[in-house]
């Protein structure tokens, strides 16, 4: 569990401010299996009301973006961006 709220931490730190809102500025890479040329990283996000999201999207930034809410005693960040990335992958075939 400590892992998964690392990554949050580094997926979210520059989002902490209650007046900020938007994309984090990190970006992890995740590779996917079968997706060969194609490149996926995630990310954080925070919507208007301040809610945060992990997020996925291919690097070439014409695919849409995959959102999920993240629940810091719920959800492996791992496994759930992986399980975003694939589902982008599919979609995008």
């Amino acid at each position: 569990m400590a892992k998964h709220l690392n990554l949050a931490e580094l997926y979210f730190q520059d989002l902490k401010s209650p007046n900020i809102w938007g994309f984090g500025i990190k970006r992890i890479p995740i590779e996917i299996e079968g997706a060969v040329g194609i490149k996926f990283y995630s990310f954080g996000y925070k919507d208007p009301s301040g809610l945060l999201h992990l997020g996925v999207r291919c690097y070439d930034k014409k695919t849409p973006v995959k959102l999920h809410q993240w629940r810091p005693l719920k959800d492996n960040i791992h496994q759930r961006c992986t399980e975003m990335a694939y589902a982008l992958f599919y979609e995008i075939q």
